[in-house]
C-alpha cells in the first residue's frame, strides 16, 4: 500500500494554513466552548452581550502571542515540553490582560470572568492538541510502506532509551516493541507507550517478547554488564547495537546513530594502545590459538592478531555461528 505523503508547503502557505487553523481553534474550540461550559444553553446570548468585536480583538492578540512564542515558525511535526511552556506563557499573558481589562471596564463590556479563564485554558489545550495532531500525522505518514519492520528491543529505560524510542517511532523499517531494564521499580511501566518488561534475561524465557535486534541504550553502564548482555544475545543469535557514549552525545551525535558494540563498551574504559608495530616482530611467523574467538573480546583479539603476519591463526569457540562470522570477517 502506498504511504500517504504530507504536502510540502512553502513558508507563506504554511503561515496561511496555520493562521486559519489557529483562528478556528481560538474562536470555536476555545471561546465558544468556554461560553458553552459557563452558560450552557444561554451561551450565544451571553457571547453577544460581550460584543463580538471585543473577542475579535482578543483573538488577534492571541494570534500575535502565538507568533511571538514561535508557534508559526516551529516545525509542525515536533512539539515538546519547551513548546508547551512557551505556548502557555504567551496565551496566559493574554488571559491575564483580559482579566485586567474586565476589572477596570467591566461595565462597558460585561465580560464573564469565568468565561475568560475557561477561554484561556481551552485555548492552550486546543493549540496544544493541534500541534500534537500535526506530530501524530507526521509519525503516521513517515513510513515508507514497510510491511515487515524490524522488531527492536531497547536495553535501558532511561533518558537515552526514551530519546531513542521517540526517534525510532517515526523511522521506517524499525518498530520498538519492548524496553529491558535492571531496575525493579521500572518493571510494568511504559516509556512513550512501550512497555518495560524486565531485565534482558527475560529473552531466555519461552514467554519472552520476540525481537529481531537489541539496542543497548545505557551510555554509562559498566563494561561488565555490557559484556553479560552481549554474551547473552550472542547465545540467542540476536543482533546487538548500541547508542553513542555520553561524550559523543555531548558532541552533538544523534541518538539514532546506532553502531555495533565494540571493545570499549565491553571494557567500560578507554582501550589500551597495543603498539601494534612493536608487536609485529614478536608474533610474526608464529601460530596463535584464540579461545572464545567468537565473543566480544576474543573477536577483537582476532582482528588485531590478523594484522601481525602470523603463520597461522586458530579460532576456537563453542558457537559455530559466531565462529563463522569472525572467520568470514577476517578472511575477507
Amino acid at each position: 500500500m502506498t504511504a500517504i505523503r504530507q504536502p510540502n508547503l512553502s513558508r507563506y502557505h504554511r503561515y496561511v494554513v496555520l493562521l486559519i487553523v489557529y483562528a478556528i481553534v481560538l474562536s470555536i474550540a476555545a471561546t465558544v466552548l468556554a461560553y458553552w461550559l459557563r452558560f450552557e444553553g444561554d451561551w450565544f446570548k451571553e457571547l453577544n452581550k460581550t460584543l463580538w468585536p471585543v473577542w475579535i480583538c482578543a483573538w488577534s492578540i492571541q494570534l500575535i502571542a502565538l507568533a511571538l512564542t514561535g508557534q508559526f515558525s516551529s516545525l509542525l511535526s515536533f512539539f515538546s515540553i519547551p513548546d508547551l511552556k512557551r505556548l502557555s506563557i504567551g496565551l496566559g499573558v493574554v488571559t491575564a490582560g483580559l482579566l485586567v481589562v474586565w476589572s477596570f471596564i467591566q461595565g462597558v463590556y460585561e465580560m464573564s470572568r469565568g468565561a475568560i479563564i475557561l477561554d484561556g485554558i481551552a485555548a492552550v489545550l486546543g493549540i496544544s492538541m493541534t500541534r500534537l495532531a500535526f506530530r501524530l500525522i507526521r509519525q503516521g505518514t513517515s513510513s515508507d510502506g514497510d510491511v515487515n519492520p524490524k522488531r527492536i528491543g531497547i536495553v535501558g529505560a532511561g533518558a537515552a532509551g526514551a530519546a531513542l524510542v521517540r526517534e525510532l517511532q517515526i523511522e521506517a523499517g524499525m518498530h520498538p516493541v519492548a524496553f529491558f531494564d535492571d531496575e525493579n521499580r521500572k518493571h510494568g511501566t511504559q516509556v512513550h507507550g512501550i512497555p518495560v518488561i524486565g531485565p534482558v534475561e527475560v529473552l531466555k524465557e519461552a514467554e519472552g517478547p520476540s525481537v529481531d535486534e537489541i539496542v543497548i541504550a545505557m551510555p554509562t553502564a559498566l563494561g561488565s554488564r555490557v559484556r553479560e548482555i552481549t554474551t547473552l544475545l550472542q547465545s540467542l543469535n540476536i543482533r546487538c547495537h548500541t547508542v553513542p557514549a555520553m561524550s559523543q552525545l555531548a558532541q552533538g551525535q544523534v541518538v539514532t546513530a546506532l553502531r555495533p558494540v565494540n571493545i570499549n563498551d565491553v571494557l567500560g574504559r578507554e582501550s589500551v594502545d597495543l603498539h601494534t608495530k612493536e608487536l609485529v616482530g614478536f608474533f610474526e611467523g608464529k601460530t596463535v590459538l584464540v579461545t572464545g574467538a567468537g565473543g566480544s573480546i576474543g573477536s577483537e583479539l582476532c582482528r588485531q592478531l590478523a594484522n601481525l603476519n602470523l603463520k597461522c591463526l586458530i579460532l576456537v569457540d563453542r558457537s559455530e555461528t559466531h565462529l563463522f562470522e569472525i572467520h568470514t570477517e577476517i578472511s575477507g
